[in-house]
C-alpha cells in the first residue's frame, strides 16, 4: 500500500552489468499488470536490484505500466 493506493511490485535482481529492469520481458510485465488488476491494484511498480562490487544499486520505476 502507498497511502490508500494498492501497489503491485515486480522485483528483478541481477549481478554484474546492466539494468535488471531491462531483463523483464514484455510478457512478464503484462502478466504482472494483469495479476495486479485482479488483486485490485491501481499501480504497478518495477524495482531492479543490481549487485556488483559488494554493493547494491536500486532502480525503482513507480507506475511503470
Amino acid at each position: 500500500m502507498d497511502g490508500d493506493q494498492r501497489v503491485v511490485v515486480e522485483v528483478r535482481t541481477r549481478t554484474g552489468a546492466g539494468d535488471p529492469i531491462d531483463a523483464i520481458p514484455f510478457a512478464k510485465r503484462s502478466h504482472v499488470a494483469a495479476l495486479g488488476r485482479r488483486a485490485g491494484a491501481s499501480r504497478v511498480d518495477m524495482i531492479g536490484v543490481r549487485l556488483a562490487d559488494g554493493h547494491a544499486d536500486i532502480h525503482w520505476v513507480p507506475d511503470a505500466l
